[in-house]
């Protein structure tokens, strides 16, 4: 593996460490935090069977993938720029939206992003499949 593919790997790993829900405005807050709460419940003391994606699922996620990183690097150079506290939670605010819509946008549910994100820290195939098809996005 040459250095190149080696820091999209290790910038993708990192993203994707991140990129869970770190984006859904209030009200998706709320509907996701209630369905967080029940699936720790379901998963305290029982490890729950990977899902599987078909590819045209995981195809959805790495442009959404994608889409989403570059409204979260967009909106941190703007907050940087930005006045004061308020215009930058403006900044925030609307770049939530925005990787919310980008989701969407793809055929995906925000709930099936953050799925596949969070799976993708313990199923080592899954990952690996979805970096591949990140990898051949970004020309690596």
């Amino acid at each position: 593996m040459n250095n190149a593919t080696q820091l999209i790997r290790r910038g993708i790993m990192t993203a994707l460490a991140a990129s869970p829900l770190a984006f859904a405005p209030a009200a998706l807050a709320d509907e996701y935090g209630a369905a967080q709460q029940g699936a720790e419940q379901h998963a305290f003391g029982a490890e729950q069977p990977a899902e599987h994606y078909d590819d045209a699922t995981l195809e959805n996620f790495a442009d959404a993938f994608i889409e989403v990183q570059s409204i979260q690097t967009s909106a941190s150079q703007e907050m940087e720029q930005a006045g004061d506290p308020a215009e930058a939670q403006d900044i925030q605010q609307r770049a939530q939206e925005e990787m919310v819509q980008a989701v969407i946008d793809t055929g995906l549910t925000v709930e099936t992003y953050n799925r596949i994100a969070q799976q993708m820290n313990t199923d080592i195939d899954l990952r690996e499949d979805v970096m591949a098809r990140l990898e051949a996005r970004m020309g690596g």
